[in-house]
């Protein structure tokens, strides 16, 4: 670990356009809990008030949005910056930092003493507000003196529009103006230091990759792996979830037919009797329901699961069938519900990456064996 420590600190300090990218991990010690480890935000709230589309689709939805709300923004609120937050801010007073891009919506960067100028905030800011209706801003603690002041859900007192955050809802486009600005830094950059983020979320994980790509040094901080551990020159050594293909060595596709007798239309009931061990997963891409069942009385190491012992038994196809070519496919995912309670949201891109990388693999396997895929297919990845 010492050794590691010198190394970072060496490219550091040979650095002439460093990039820190932050995550949820760097402010956990100012008071600030991260939203997806046990014991975190969604452990506690239901995260369906912080959906884009319950947000403005109803009164009833910003209502709920603003009771959370007026739980949580004092928290940020109150918390200070912490070493790390200075330590960053100490980069850009030695000049060897570039920018800092940050997935954190707490300000604590700035309030540590780096310019504005310098962060890239990727899903906003949490201590302003703007009205959707004729663009006036407010501060978060403006909104919530109305919210003191009795107003259930606040509305702009020019023109009586909406008053979002400003920060990214679930389900809401990510900002591509600090999208842009943070791919361009990246690509700048010739060295990129990931702290506290475990690099899931996307799109804003696809940021470090770009800066390797674009030959600067990669090094990753944060206390669980990640999937670009393997493409890191410095980081936590372990096991780590990159696509399987690389962390096992493999060369071809795990892949197998599913029988037409396992194919479901959407709503219809599927038999318990087909199943050992059944497990319900959703595919984040198209609507589909994988049913994978599994044929081990024991715990499967992680080998097992990568030679099929975990293997797809029937799928439920959801209707009516989408039309794809207008869509990034990296971007779609679904909003996982129980009991009308939003339960998890993810993307394609947090399993995958593009399932397109998949389908190719798949494609040109069969392919190389006078197979291949035909149109009407369904291909679960």
């Amino acid at each position: 670990m010492t050794e590691r420590v010198a190394r970072l600190a060496a490219w550091l300090a040979d650095a002439r356009a460093a990039v820190v990218f932050t995550g949820a991990g760097v402010s956990t010690e100012s008071g600030i809990p991260d939203f997806r480890s046990p014991g975190g935000v969604w452990d506690r709230f239901d995260a369906s008030a912080m959906t884009w589309p319950n947000f403005i689709g109803s009164v009833e939805g910003r209502r709920r949005y603003w009771e959370l709300g007026h739980v949580t923004y004092p928290v940020i609120r109150a918390a200070r910056p912490n070493a790390a937050h200075r330590a960053v801010a100490e980069l850009h007073r030695l000049g060897r930092l570039h920018a800092c891009i940050t997935q954190n919506i707490d300000d604590l960067h700035q309030r540590a003493g780096l310019p504005p100028e310098r962060v890239i905030e990727l899903h906003g800011n949490a201590a302003r507000t703007r009205c959707l209706g004729c663009g006036a801003g407010f501060t978060r603690d403006e909104v919530h003196a109305w919210l003191d002041a009795g107003a259930g859900v606040p509305a702009c007192p020019g023109c009586g529009g909406i008053v979002k955050p400003h920060t990214v809802l679930f389900g809401e486009a990510m900002p591509p103006l600090a999208m842009a600005r943070a791919e361009r830094a990246a690509r700048e950059a010739d060295l990129l230091v990931v702290v506290g983020s475990s690099l899931v979320v996307y799109p804003a994980a696809y940021i470090p990759r770009h800066a390797r790509e674009a030959g600067a040094r990669l090094a990753i901080v944060n206390l669980t792996p990640t999937p670009l551990d393997g493409c890191a020159d410095l980081g936590k050594a372990g096991f780590t979830s990159k696509p399987a293909q690389t962390a096992y060595g493999a060369t071809e596709p795990v892949c197998a037919f599913l029988l037409a007798s396992g194919v479901f239309p959407s709503r219809a009931e599927v038999p318990a009797a087909r199943f050992v061990t059944p497990v319900v997963e959703v595919e984040g891409a198209l609507p589909v329901l994988e049913l994978i069942d599994l044929r081990y009385t024991g715990k499967p190491a992680a080998s097992d699961l990568i030679a099929d012992g975990v293997a797809a038994n029937a799928i439920v196809l959801g209707a009516p069938l989408t039309d794809v070519r207008g869509l990034d496919l990296a971007l779609e995912g679904p909003v996982y519900e129980h009991n009308g309670t939003v339960a998890a949201t993810n993307t394609a891109a947090e399993v995958l990456g593009s399932p397109l990388n998949a389908l190719a693999w798949i494609a040109n396997h069969l392919g190389a064996r006078g197979l291949g895929l035909r149109a009407g297919d369904v291909v679960m990845s």
